[in-house]
């Protein structure tokens, strides 16, 4: 009995030396096995763009104030009572209609008057011509006297101004009397009525404004900055609120000589075809309405450029930014899947895109996703097809897979063979190390047994 007690203490002793180097030899592989596999736990995910070439296209957007093309304040000139005017605000109006009827009466009166007055003196003017031709002929027979000769023609000179007087008078009174019917000098819609049947018509009060309403006039103050890129009869695009994700195009109609002193602004008008509302007729474009208008700078063919995203305006920049430099920071691939920080120069910006001064290449691979929080030299990594790339802030690292080397398989075998095999001594203490992770597997009859 007492051998056979040591011969289990060496046969365990020795069982325990084996799983030990057993497991020994499992870590080395795996510990080789990790050194061969990129960690990818400090690796951040990135998405990537290309610098590239293009057509750049260099805007900038105006407030525009969208105005009649022409207005006429109507005014009579003629004061008297209004007996006709049958247009409301709104009224479509031609040229040449008649907007208001004034009374005549006290205009025809005065042209009666005015003609009895005339007839009156060429009666009177006629007597005296015939006393004048008379006193010359009475003078050449020295009957008459030179003097009485000269106060006849006076009197004959006096009473013609006063009929020329009389004439002036009639021509003004029929001026009147034509002013007594107000026409309509353009082709518009008719606003602001300020006055209406029975009111007393004067120059001092209009009657109504007339806008003509197309084509539509645009207005804009233009900066400094940007007056060389304006030209006659240049292309605009406009864009209202009213009409989101339509655009008008716009002529350049007149650029003033002249800049505001107040603002240093240069005013420049232009001109838009006002279309009609199929349903409605009425006009699309309404004067009063504020507009965008987007002014071409410039145009460039084939500029180095890189995706606006990519670039990054950071605090350390802004010191540097002096003389009108842009500067901006970007993270570029490297061939050994590092993230290189570079410091670059750029122009305006369109279309999503930002001209490139200096500072990158052609094809050069800019980080556009993942790259707010990059460090200079971090490994990163490309997503793998199809999954998305975290937003800043959100990268996870993904853990390398577990594997199991053949060693610690084949001590794991061995300790499961054990208590099959030492099952007739309970008190040996290799039972209990060889179900420290898993359990033996039933006895064959134990299994058997338990179905009845």
């Amino acid at each position: 009995m007492r051998h056979h007690n040591g011969f289990f203490a060496l046969f365990a002793l020795f069982l325990l030396a084996t799983t030990a180097c057993g497991q020994s030899g499992a870590k080395s592989a795996s510990e080789a096995h990790a050194a061969d596999t990129p960690d990818t736990s400090t690796q951040r995910a990135v998405e990537v763009e290309p610098v590239r070439r293009a057509d750049m296209l260099y805007t900038r957007d105006y407030v525009a104030d969208l105005q009649p093309a022409k207005y006429v304040t109507v005014i009579a000139l003629a004061t008297e009572r209004i007996l006709e005017m049958p247009w409301e605000d709104g009224d479509h109006i031609q040229e040449g209609e008649v907007i208001a009827r004034i009374r005549q009466d006290s205009f025809r009166r005065s042209l009666d008057q005015i003609r009895a007055e005339l007839a009156a003196l060429d009666t009177q003017i006629a007597s005296q011509e015939r006393e004048v031709q008379r006193t010359k002929k009475l003078l050449e027979g020295n009957a008459a006297t030179r003097q009485a000769l000269d106060q006849l023609q006076a009197s004959l000179d006096a009473t013609v101004a006063r009929r020329r007087g009389l004439e002036a008078s009639r021509a003004q009174i029929n001026l009147s009397l034509e002013h007594t019917v107000v026409k309509s000098p353009i082709a518009g819609v008719v606003t602001n009525k300020r006055v209406e049947v029975g009111d007393i018509a004067s120059p001092q009060v209009p009657l109504m404004v007339i806008m003509e309403l197309d084509p539509i006039k645009i207005v804009l103050d233009i900066a400094e900055r940007d007056i060389a890129a304006v030209r006659p009869d240049q292309e605009l695009v406009l864009r209202v609120d009213a009409y989101p994700g339509e655009v008008f195009t716009a002529r350049i109609s007149k650029i003033m000589p002249f800049l505001q002193a107040d603002t240093r602004t240069n005013t420049v008008e232009a001109i838009v075809t006002n279309p009609t509302d199929p349903e409605t007729g009425l006009y699309r474009l309404k004067p009063g309405m504020y507009g965008r208008v987007e002014l071409v700078l410039d145009r460039r063919q084939q500029v180095l450029s890189a995706p606006d995203r990519a670039l990054l305006l950071e605090d350390d920049l802004l010191s540097q930014q002096n003389d009108g430099k842009r500067l901006r920071r970007v993270y570029v691939l490297g061939l050994d899947n590092t993230a290189e920080a570079r410091v670059v120069e750029v122009g305006p910006s369109t279309g999503g895109r930002t001209e490139v001064i200096s500072g990158l290449r052609e094809d050069d691979q800019l980080i556009v996703r993942g790259h707010h929080g990059l460090k200079d030299g971090q490994k990163v990594r490309l997503p793998a097809q199809g999954k998305p790339v975290p937003e800043a802030g959100q990268e996870t690292a993904t853990p390398p897979p577990l594997e199991t080397s053949p060693a610690a398989s084949t001590s794991a075998t061995q300790a499961e063979e054990v208590p099959a095999a030492t099952s007739g001594d309970p008190t040996a203490p290799v039972e209990s190390a060889a179900t420290t992770d898993e359990a033996p597997a039933p006895a064959p009859q134990e299994a058997a047994s338990a179905n009845p």
